[in-house]
């Protein structure tokens, strides 16, 4: 069977990160939410002493609104809140913090290169709604931990996506069984020929660290690249037979980490196409 390469709509993406009128969440490991909207995920991780948002979507108050209610559907609770952790300074991952940092008075963790990448490059000039909005009150860079409770999250530094760029490395836990999960922190590669080489500098270092951790997870925080919706509406309605649809396997999660390669051989095409270069 000959599937299709995976290519990114960046234009459909762009135009679908504000769209608040359609959400779907799905608690999909024993201590781990998704929560959704068209383009973007946020995550949620329940640990022995508080709960973990790791990225939270574009900034609308809907957006948080459906974070917040995802997470009172399956029974946990957000004043539980602890800590907001961020891949990357671009608005439709920063999204909801300043509700949730003056809601819940969370601590935020981010690199200090995309701090000031975020408050000094706004992706849009002209909404100021996308602009930085809260403080950062921990920079993490490459493996630095963040720990609350029971649960680590290793810190990986992955600049190309973005200057600072983060990726992260945490336990997950399926009908108490531990696996561990990757979350590549940046999918879209850049498009200037130095940082795409970043970005495949990156991508080594993932690759690398994950397979010392013995990943098994893939966790992608654009739902649409590892077909999550599907994923989800699959956790939804999963008996205790079933596999767990995130579970692919240390050869699988390495498999899948190639096509983060292949798209930066995409779009090394593009820039070459777009300077004439045949």
């Amino acid at each position: 069977m000959k599937l299709p390469k995976y290519a990114i709509d960046i234009q459909g993406l762009l135009s679908g990160m504000p769209d608040g009128s359609w959400f779907t969440h799905a608690q999909i490991f024993d201590n781990l939410l998704c929560v959704a909207n068209k383009t973007t995920a946020s995550f949620v991780m329940k640990t022995s002493e508080g709960l973990i948002v790791i990225d939270a979507i574009y900034p609308k108050v809907e957006m948080f609104n459906a974070i917040v209610g995802a997470i009172e559907d399956i029974g946990w609770d957000p004043n539980d809140i602890k800590k907001f952790v961020i891949t990357h300074g671009h608005f439709d991952h920063c999204g909801c913090g300043r509700w949730l940092v003056e809601k819940y008075h969370c601590e935020t963790y981010l690199s200090k290169i995309d701090d000031e990448f975020w408050e000094s490059t706004p992706f849009y000039p002209d909404k100021p709604d996308t602009w930085k909005d809260f403080k950062i009150d921990h920079y993490v860079d490459d493996g630095d931990e963040i720990t609350l409770g029971d649960t680590t999250i290793k810190v990986l530094f992955t600049p190309g996506h973005t200057p600072g760029g983060l990726s992260y490395i945490f336990p997950v836990y399926d009908n108490g069984v531990k696996h561990m999960a990757g979350m590549w922190g940046g999918t879209n590669p850049p498009g200037a020929i130095g940082d795409v080489v970043k970005y495949l500098e990156s991508v080594d270092h993932f690759t690398e660290e994950t397979l010392k951790a013995h990943c098994d997870v893939p966790i992608c925080n654009h739902p649409d690249f590892d077909n999550g919706y599907a994923k989800m509406e699959y956790s939804r309605v999963r008996k205790s037979h079933m596999p767990n649809a995130y579970v692919c396997g240390e050869e699988g999660f390495q498999k899948f980490n190639s096509v983060f390669r292949n798209l930066c051989y995409w779009k090394l095409g593009l820039i070459a196409e777009s300077n004439g270069i045949k």
